[in-house]
Parts: C-alpha cells; sequence; structure tokens
C-alpha cells in the first residue's frame, strides 16, 4: 500500500520513471486492478512535481510569526455561536418545512441533521458515507481562520502599533482573498452545480424513497423541493459571507491608510473598533454557513448521491484547487481538524503518507509566511 509505505510508493515511482517497471499481467481483471493501483495516488502524486520551489516560496513575504507548531485555538466545533445572526427564513430546527422534510428522509435512514455527527469519519460501514471529506475540512479550515482573524482584530484593537496595523491587514487578506475565495470559488464554479444536479435529481431521490416508503413520507417531489431550497440557501449564505468578507478587509485597509496618513489615534481606534465588530460578525456568518453544511449538506449527499460520483467530484475539487495552493489548504486543513481524533484518522486514510510528510515543512516555508500574521502578538 503506497500510502502507508514510502519505500514503496518511492520504489514504485523510481521503476515508472527509469522504465524499468515491468507488468507481467496474465488477465484483464489483474490488468484492471493494477490500473486501479497506479492511478489511486495520482492526484497527490502532483504535490511532488512541485516541491522543489518550497525555497523560492518562503521568500516572498517576510515572517510575522515564528510558532511553526500551532495549537488548534478557535478550534471548530459543531454548535454555532451565539452570537450568530440566524436568518429568520431558515432557522436550522424543525420547525422549518424544508429542513424538517430533508430531517425526516435523513432520520429515515439514521442520518439525523446534527453537525457533530461528522459523516463518514468514524461511522457504521453499513450507514451511507460521505466521501468528500476536503469540501468539509476547507469549510473547518475557514471557519477556525475566521476566529483567528476576530481574536487579532480584538487584540490590535487593545494596543497597537505600525507593526500591528500591517500583520492585522496581511492576516485579513489571506483569510478573506486567500482561504474564502477559494472556497467559494469552488462553490460558484464546481459544487454548486454539481449539487442541483445529484443531490437534487427526481430518480435519485425517488429511488430512496421508493426502496421503504410506507405511505407517511414526504413525497419525492416535496424532498427535492427541499433540497433545492436547501441549495440556494447554501448559495444566499455564500454570497452573504462573501460581501461580509470583503467588507471587512476594505475596513482593514481603510485602518491601515488612516494610520499612514497621520490621522488622529481616535480616528483610527473607531475604525479597529468597527473591524472588530465586523470580524465577530464575519465568523459567525461563516460558520452558520457550515453548520448548514454540515447538518444538512453533508448528510443528504450521503445517502443521495453515489459514493463514486461522490469520489469522482472529489478529485476535481483536489484539482481545481491548483497544485500550490493545495499545498497551502492542505496545510490549514490539517491544523483545523488537529486533535478531533475521528477527522484525524480519516485524515490519515485519504491524504497520502508522503503528502502528510511533507505537511510539518510547508508550514514553515509556505503557511506561516503567509498566513502567520493570524498569530501576531501571541
Amino acid at each position: 500500500n503506497t500510502h502507508n509505505h514510502p519505500s514503496n510508493f518511492h520504489a514504485l515511482t523510481c521503476a515508472l520513471t527509469t522504465s524499468t517497471f515491468n507488468l507481467h499481467v496474465t488477465n484483464h481483471k489483474t490488468m484492471r486492478s493494477v490500473v486501479r493501483f497506479l492511478l489511486r495516488p495520482l492526484p497527490f502524486l502532483l504535490f511532488l512535481l512541485v516541491c522543489g520551489t518550497q525555497a523560492s516560496s518562503s521568500a516572498a513575504a517576510p515572517q510575522l510569526a515564528t510558532q511553526s507548531h500551532p495549537t488548534n485555538r478557535n478550534a471548530v466545533g459543531g454548535s454555532t455561536p451565539s452570537s450568530c445572526e440566524h436568518d429568520k427564513n431558515f432557522d436550522l430546527d424543525d420547525k422549518n418545512k424544508t429542513t424538517r422534510t430533508i430531517s425526516l428522509l435523513l432520520a429515515r435512514y439514521n442520518l439525523q441533521s446534527s453537525e457533530d455527527d461528522n459523516y463518514g469519519v468514524g461511522v457504521d460501514d453499513q450507514r451511507p458515507q460521505f466521501h468528500v471529506q476536503g469540501w468539509r475540512w476547507h469549510f473547518m479550515s475557514l471557519v477556525r481562520d475566521s476566529r483567528r482573524l476576530e481574536s487579532l482584530a480584538e487584540r490590535v484593537a487593545s494596543s497597537y502599533d505600525d507593526e500591528d496595523l500591517v500583520a492585522l491587514e496581511r492576516a485579513a487578506d489571506y483569510v478573506v482573498n486567500f482561504n474564502m475565495a477559494a472556497l467559494f470559488r469552488i462553490q460558484v464554479d464546481l459544487s454548486s452545480k454539481w449539487l442541483r444536479d445529484q443531490l437534487c435529481d427526481e430518480d435519485a431521490v425517488r429511488r430512496i424513497i421508493g426502496e421503504d416508503d410506507d405511505g407517511s413520507s414526504s413525497s419525492d417531489v416535496e424532498v427535492v423541493d427541499a433540497l433545492k431550497k436547501l441549495v440556494d440557501k447554501l448559495d444566499e449564505y455564500r454570497a452573504r459571507s462573501e460581501k461580509m468578507g470583503e467588507q471587512l478587509y476594505t475596513q482593514v485597509k481603510k485602518a491601515t491608510t488612516a494610520q499612514s496618513s497621520s490621522k488622529t489615534h481616535h480616528q483610527t481606534k473607531q475604525l479597529l473598533k468597527d473591524i472588530v465588530n465586523s470580524s465577530a460578525k464575519f465568523s459567525a456568518q461563516i460558520t452558520t454557513m457550515r453548520s448548514l453544511h454540515e447538518s444538512l449538506i453533508v448528510p443528504a449527499v450521503s445517502l443521495i448521491v453515489p459514493a463514486k460520483t461522490q469520489k469522482s467530484f472529489s478529485n476535481k475539487v483536489l484539482l481545481s484547487l491548483g497544485i500550490l495552493e493545495s499545498r497551502l489548504h492542505l496545510v490549514g486543513m490539517h491544523d483545523a481538524i488537529a486533535g478531533i481524533e475521528e477527522e484525524e484518522r480519516k485524515f490519515g486514510e485519504e491524504i497520502p503518507y508522503i503528502a502528510r510528510k511533507m505537511i510539518g515543512g510547508w508550514r514553515k516555508s509556505l503557511y506561516v509566511p503567509k498566513a502567520g500574521a493570524l498569530d501576531h502578538g501571541l
């Protein structure tokens, strides 16, 4: 198994590049097995092709933080903060018709809509599984980073100098223009259409309901309608979060400009106070969006979308991030799930051994220079 045995992985790649690896296949079935074995690690083989660029990348920006092994501060838990401003037309509770319709369907298959359930992680193999784990981990990474940005804004607002403001701007740039932008770009370009095609497919829903319909459940039409509204709400949350993030970054830029333009201390303090409020609202909104995704989207996809289709989509998402960006996101995902046993186990299964071993190096050479500002002042 090349995922767990680096020597085997190395031997295989060397054999392929030197043309000394000769396959002697006795039948068609064996050939198919060998092909599947060789293709399985290909997405992450791309990582290895660009490892030599790390040194040059690390010199791109000065390092504002020296912490190379961050703790999982502001760990991504399951609950939504009390400061979160819920959408009055779509609260995540059974009083809402859309939520109730989907929740009743999920409950029939022991997939109750609970964001603490970690679908596809440490569950009974007989239960439908979620296979697009990178999507979940990216959400967790963004939630964690939004909370770190909020904490940084509070620290800077209490006492600041020019270096603090520079760190705040760089941190906001990373969270809003890199991490959030990548997640939402995927949602616009890939996941939204994929959900409408796969999750809201009437035939697929009809097959699920028809397997064990005792006449007491919602009709397939009602379920599909509820799923469409759910995807619409996820898109609405994305647009709202994106707007809040852009406004937050604009405020941060204004605060930095105010300082360099010799504005009064009082004016800068007021700008920082506004940034603290905006960052809190932004963090709460991102957490609400993740709550919707984790509590309803994830289990619904687990139930309705075939595993093969999910895995194919997962590969598209990975490749869409790009080779260079993927290394940074992988470090962020790794840190977001740190300390969560079942998530770490799944991470170990999904991410090849070689890539996992390189995370420490990527953190020092790539992640800290770009995202280290989030830990400024700690």
